[in-house]
């Protein structure tokens, strides 16, 4: 099932409200008018959502169909006059007398006869006869009652939904159908008249030009949303869960008759009207409920059962209340009410017009609720119990169900269980933000993913879309996080959560063995956890005076000096610092600083600039204190992956483990100047640490556009921010490569300490060329003192499985990532021999294949170096050219050029405000202009893969003294879809190296050498692979002016360019290609 258009609640609303519009609008039309409001409105709802247009479930549904009943039956009713109740006469009894014994007849007949062929028969044919007795709502709880499996229970919720959805489109149809049809007149006599339907007083037509006022609406809309508010209230605080939902119905009855007894109130104008539009927004999402493909997915048998309980019911009704003469209208809301609820059997009255008969609908159902509400276990399936793991700790237990989510959550300073309490809005943000969860949520749609989530392949469902392989295992797609759910037998037993750092897991008591927790208690069976203690915060001091404030836990209760683990970072050490107290419960101190210049600490904020200092004399610091070891490790990503490197640079001898997951790297290799450029990509970065405390929020920008076309730049943060930021203004004076950048050149300044390190980063991380010098660095440590995972994961890491419309495999995210830091801090720290070291030293994903490999190092020993050569007729521009990768060096030389004005850069093609730089994109029409090179493989006859780091050598001449070349690797597929894998740039000026600008002289042929981000990919047979050359990329990198002051001045020119090839002048591509 594919994703949908629309899935926000904007969106959603917007498609619900137009979907009532054009019913009524429709019904102008004979065949619409035949089918009436309610019909027309459902079948829209089924083809917009089997369309695909809209979900098949979503939370806004829930909330619509929560509101929207109870609204619609309170506003309908307020016209309600009880001296025409007392002209009804005792028929209405009859009829549901009628329809609850055909439906018990047709259970006990059919119960029998299917009783063999159906596993748990009897335990069926009763959830049945109870829920078409008492309503549909109860059917899991009879199920519960009667001990059912839990396969039964989901294959009997399938068969309710796949029977259940037509017989409520045709009871809503009865009405129309009987309207328009003289045979079923003819054989149903019986009827009311118009005036005993429609009451005393002006009987409008339906949607027909009325007066009713603002004001009056007004009023309906407050009195109605007041008793629903008064009886929601009062039904929680008064009814047990058994009775609550049908003690709800029964006070918005009760108080809207009385209400509706008020002659003020009854005269208000419009009710009926207003009431109908309420109900016909709850029958689109009907509609939007339905999923055709679900109709052919269920058990047959039980399907089968549950249609022949429900036909026979009817038509034993029927020939019941025909023998008896019971009118029409009865005989339908009563046989309604009995198989689904009165709320269902109002609706239908009030769609009909029928005004004197919605609150006899509503009466229908509340015998049966009535009947089989004792029925219902208290508590068993309105909450669920589960527990709650981070890395392997239990950190909590819940109950989600219906009702309020509850909690027990840990108390990590004394290590105990606090008591249940409700879940607030505060602890649901915080739990979001922690865990990745919305517990609240996971409660709400329990029910959803236990009825919707079966079977292999794609399923859609409250808004989200899972895959699974199983039918068991169902992994979340399109987001970031996913909560990928684990089934068995048709009940949810877990929740997992996968992120860069740590692996959240939310299971049924009983079933951790079943989820990557046996990895956890099979490693550690009996390890003794810490409460977690805040020794102080301590400003500790670097050598040239300034303090940097410091946060030290504890392992409380430890008699013994423990290793140490090292958090640096410019974001807040309070902000988040639970996602660390995980070290400090399993033996660790953990000490969180606030780097130079940011939050708590003084000193001059310059990032990476002092960071090899200040990591130094931390670490001698900690070293010093009386609860340490003497052995420090360093964990965290992205710029907390930089301070480790810079740290390890001073060879600090405490410093004894890294865990590197992405990292930045120097400057010009890296951020900000990459390839001597300057990056506006890391603007959003930027601006978020632009002031002393962390504002993630200035990276939300609609008007980015905008910002990158200020000139000059130097006024660019005061023009954006309206606050000049120092070190922009520093990074932003067009230099080579010099003293002030060296210094925070952690590689070039490393005395090649060889500190064990744990390097983890992906195929799309903006960081991903600093995790390319770590490697480097590491590449001759010995084994066991280096450990490479590499994924097909942004910067944010480990998060998702489909990324700007690219998907990957199942295995694509890791669910043992932070086991595996616990393992390397374990053997390095702790000096314990668990086998860390004898694992595979490189781990990496192969996308494609969509397979994890290993390694003995990287680049990977066993590929072959191999060349793509450029070639072309001299017409290589846009995708629809000539130009040619070979893997056969060309004899002929030739060159393709292209006119590039830095007024009309081409586009690097990224969300500025997502602060992901490097993410795989579709670049087909991008490769459509003229000032971009395109050279394509033939189509590949076999698949092809390359993993490692590419080079392109290009021989190149320009006009202008400098200009930039921009390199993309793209995978090429059948469609001529080309989406960019990786890319590389180089100012020409500083092709051979940044420390001195040499600029071009005209006519002037050179060798640039260009290094690319690193992958690993299939190109899979069919697919063709493509090199493409420009010289600009917006939002990457700010344009070259093609003057001598490149991206810093004001003035530009164009420059034209030309890319040589074949002959003395071979450009090629070097890829290292997997045998």
């Amino acid at each position: 099932m594919a994703n949908t258009i629309f899935s926000s609640e904007g969106a959603l609303l917007f498609i619900m409200v137009a979907t009532v519009a054009l019913g009524f609008w429709l019904q102008r039309f004979k065949v619409f008018k035949t089918l009436g409001p309610a019909l027309t409105v459902i079948v829209m709802g089924i083809v917009l959502s089997n369309l695909r247009i809209v979900p098949t479930s979503s939370p806004t549904y829930d909330a619509i169909s929560g509101y929207c009943v109870p609204l619609s039956v309170s506003i309908c009713l307020l016209s309600l006059d009880l001296k025409q109740m007392r002209k009804l006469s005792k028929e209405p009894i009859i009829a549901l007398a009628s329809a609850i014994f055909s439906v018990c007849v047709a259970a006990l007949v059919f119960g029998v006869l299917f009783a063999n062929k159906i596993d748990e028969g009897w335990k069926v044919a009763g959830m049945f006869v109870g829920t078409y007795t008492g309503g549909s709502s109860n059917l899991t709880a009879i199920a519960v009652g009667l001990e059912a499996s839990k396969n039964t229970i989901a294959s009997a919720n399938a068969a309710d939904y796949v029977v259940g959805i037509p017989t409520l489109i045709l009871m809503f149809a009865a009405p129309a159908l009987y309207k328009s049809s003289k045979w079923l007149k003819k054989l149903w006599p019986y009827d009311m008249s118009e005036s005993e339907l429609l009451g005393d007083g002006n009987h409008e037509e339906l949607m027909a030009s009325k007066e009713w006022s603002i004001q009056e609406i007004a009023w309906l809309l407050a009195i109605g949303f007041g008793t629903v508010w008064a009886a929601t209230s009062i039904s929680s605080m008064v009814f047990g869960e058994g009775f609550r939902s049908a003690g709800r119905i029964l006070l918005i009855t009760t108080f809207s008759i009385i209400l509706a007894q008020v002659p003020a109130i009854r005269k208000l104008r419009g009710n009926f009207d207003l009431g109908l539009f309420v109900a016909l927004l709850f029958l689109v999402t009907i509609g939007f409920a339905v999923d055709l493909k679900q109709f052919f997915g269920s058990t047959f048998y039980i399907t089968l059962f549950c249609f022949c309980v429900i036909a026979c019911s009817i038509l034993l009704h029927l020939l019941i209340t025909r023998l008896l003469k019971v009118r029409f209208e009865y005989v339908l809301l009563s046989i309604v009410g009995c198989i689904a609820d009165g709320p269902t059997a109002a609706l239908i009255a009030s769609s009909a017009q029928w005004k004197t008969l919605i609150n006899i609908g509503l009466l229908m159902g509340v015998p049966s609720v009535l009947s089989s509400a004792p029925k219902r276990k208290t508590g068993e399936t309105e909450m669920r119990n589960f527990d709650l793991y981070v890395s392997g700790i239990l950190y909590g237990r819940l109950r989600l169900g219906d009702g309020t989510p509850q909690i027990r959550k840990l108390d990590v300073h004394t290590g105990a269980l606090l008591d249940w309490q409700d879940l607030t809005e505060q602890d649901r943000d915080f739990y979001r933000f922690f865990v990745k969860m919305d517990f609240a949520a996971l409660g709400q749609n329990l029910s959803h993913y236990e009825s919707g989530l079966h079977g292999t392949g794609e399923v859609s469902l409250c808004g989200e879309r899972y895959t699974s392989e199983d039918g068991c295992s169902y992994l979340q797609r399109d987001v970031k996080f996913p909560n990928n759910k684990q089934m068995k037998e048709g009940r949810l037993i877990a929740v997992t959560c996968p992120a860069r750092e740590m692996v959240t897991v939310l299971v049924e008591p009983g079933a951790e063995e079943e989820t990557i927790l046996r990895l956890w208690r099979s490693t550690w069976p009996e390890e003794q956890l810490f409460p977690v203690e805040h020794a102080q915060t301590f400003p500790v001091p670097m050598r040239d005076g300034v303090h940097l404030s410091t946060d030290v836990y504890l392992p409380k209760n430890c008699s013994t000096p423990v290793p140490a683990v090292l958090v640096r970072t410019p974001y807040g050490k309070e902000d988040g610092c639970e996602i660390y107290y995980r070290y400090v419960q399993r033996g660790y101190a953990v000490v969180v600083q606030d780097v130079r210049g940011r939050n708590a600490s003084e000193g001059e904020w310059l990032p990476n600039y002092h960071e090899v200092e200040d990591g130094d004399d931390t670490l001698n610091w900690i070293a010093a204190q009386p609860w340490c070891s003497g052995r420090i490790g360093m964990v965290g990503g992205s710029y907390l992956g930089y301070v480790q490197w810079a740290a390890a640079a001073s060879g600090n001898p405490h410093l004894k483990a890294l865990i590197s997951v992405v990292c930045a790297g120097s400057s010009f290799v890296d951020l900000p100047r990459r390839g001597g450029s300057f990056t506006s990509g890391m603007l959003a970065w930027a601006f978020a640490v632009s002031q002393k405390t962390f504002h993630p929020e200035l990276m939300e920008r609609d008007d980015w556009e905008k910002v990158l076309n200020i000139r000059p730049l130097t006024d660019l943060p005061k023009k954006a921010l309206g606050y000049d930021v120092p070190f922009i203004t520093r990074w932003l004076e067009p230099s080579d490569y010099n003293d002030f950048w060296r210094m925070s050149n952690w590689q070039e300044r490393s005395v090649r300490a060889q500190i064990p390190a744990l390097i983890q980063s992906g195929w799309f991380d903006d960081n991903g060329m600093g995790t390319t010098e770590a490697l480097e660095l590491v590449h001759d440590f010995p084994r066991g003192m280096r450990k490479v995972i590499l994924g097909p994961w942004q910067h944010s890491g480990n998060s998702k499985y489909d990324m700007h419309g690219v998907s990957f495999g199942s295995q694509a995210l890791r669910f043992d990532l932070d086991w595996l830091y616990f393992r390397w801090f374990e053997h390095h720290l702790k000096e314990v021999d668990n086998g860390i070291d004898q694992t595979a030293p490189v781990e990496y994903y192969t996308l494609g294949q969509e397979v994890w490999k290993t390694a003995e190092n990287w680049p990977v020993p066993e590929t072959r170096v191999t060349h793509l050569y450029l070639d072309s007729d001299g017409h290589a521009n846009t995708s629809a050219g000539d130009g040619r990768l070979t893997f056969a060096k060309p004899e002929r030389e030739n060159c393709d050029g292209y006119a590039y004005d830095p007024e009309n850069p081409s586009q690097h093609i990224i969300d500025m405000s997502e602060n992901e730089i490097e993410v795989p994109e579709d670049y087909t029409r991008e490769e459509l202009r003229q000032d971009l090179l395109c050279y394509t493989s033939p189509v590949l006859k076999e698949d092809l893969v390359l993993t490692g780091d590419m080079t392109a050598e290009l021989y190149i001449s320009s006009d202008a003294p400098d200009t930039d070349f921009v390199v993309r690797v793209t995978d090429v597929d059948e469609n001529g879809r080309s989406i960019k894998l990786a890319d590389g740039l180089l100012s020409a000026r500083y092709r051979n190296g940044f420390a001195r600008s040499e600029f071009l002289q005209e006519g002037e042929i050179v060798c640039l050498k260009i290094r690319t981000t690193k992958l690993s990919n299939c190109f899979r047979k069919g697919h063709r692979i493509r090199v493409t050359v420009t010289s600009s990329a917006k939002n990457f990198i700010f344009p070259n002016s093609n003057t001598r002051e490149g991206f810093a001045s004001a003035r530009t020119v164009v420059a034209h360019n030309r890319v040589y090839h074949g002959g003395l002048h071979a450009s090629r591509l070097t890829v290292r290609v997997e045998p």
